[in-house]
């Protein structure tokens, strides 16, 4: 897995478009990923999250984060 820095973004991406409803095989994810600590600190912390499919605003709320893929696979296999 690769991130970034938004400083080493480019102004423009590759194969990027404009209007994104001329691509019916696109999908986009939001994934908002946080740190819970429950009642104490004894109890470790628990990454959790959340991924948003758009257009369609599907939500799915995780706390493991190999649910991402899957999730994100879910939408791949009806393409095909």
């Amino acid at each position: 897995m690769m991130f970034w820095k938004e400083s080493n973004l480019p102004d423009t991406l590759p194969g990027a478009v404009d209007d994104l409803d001329d691509k019916p095989n696109l999908h986009s994810f939001i994934v908002r990923v946080w740190l819970e600590t429950p009642g104490t600190e004894s109890d470790g912390k628990i990454w959790r999250g959340q991924i948003i499919h758009l257009p369609g605003d599907e939500r799915h709320y995780f706390s493991d984060i190999h649910e991402i893929p899957v999730f994100i696979e879910s939408y791949l296999k009806k393409q095909e």
